[in-house]
């Protein structure tokens, strides 16, 4: 099951998408980041370990920032900030 909602506020947006999955130990959430980081076996979860990378990459790319929260009762919460951009009239 995955959960996305948004909170805006006069800087940036917050984006949460929340998962029910198996959950990124903390000592992981900064590393899990990294291109070709798996923190299971290819036997147990598909993936190439790129996916994040390429997430961090975009969302580095507009401004913002991506982390990630475990959640108490299983899962992650993905937590990306993106500036709003504001364009003043000439």
């Amino acid at each position: 099951m995955i959960e996305i909602f948004s909170i805006e506020n006069d800087i940036f947006w917050e984006i949460h998408i929340l998962d029910n999955g198996i959950g990124i130990e903390e000592e992981y959430h900064d590393s899990v980041f990294d291109v070709f980081k798996r923190l299971n076996s290819k036997h147990h979860y598909e993936g190439s370990g790129v996916g994040l990378s390429i997430c961090k990459r975009i969302v580095e790319g507009h401004g913002g920032t991506i982390s990630v929260q475990s959640i108490p009762t299983g899962g992650c919460d993905f937590i990306i900030k993106v500036p709003k951009f504001f364009i003043k009239d000439s």
